[in-house]
């Protein structure tokens, strides 16, 4: 099962905006509402980024995965 801290690392390879998103809500616990309005962005965008950035995520994992 992969740690807070290799979540961070592999987050890192991911655009800015997506990685401010999973911050806030993956290790930080807002919800998506709260999260658009702190960056001044629709909530639509928060889930899309969020999506984007956990498909990535789990695709990477899944690499890791296939090689060990």
């Amino acid at each position: 099962m992969p740690t807070t801290a290799g979540c961070s690392r592999r987050s890192s390879a991911s655009p800015e905006r997506e990685q401010a998103v999973v911050v806030l809500s993956v290790l930080e616990g807002y919800a998506e509402r709260e999260i658009a309005q702190a960056l001044g962005i629709p909530a639509g965008t928060v889930k899309s980024r969020l999506a984007r950035a956990k498909a990535k995520l789990r695709d990477e994992l899944a690499l890791e995965g296939a090689r060990a």
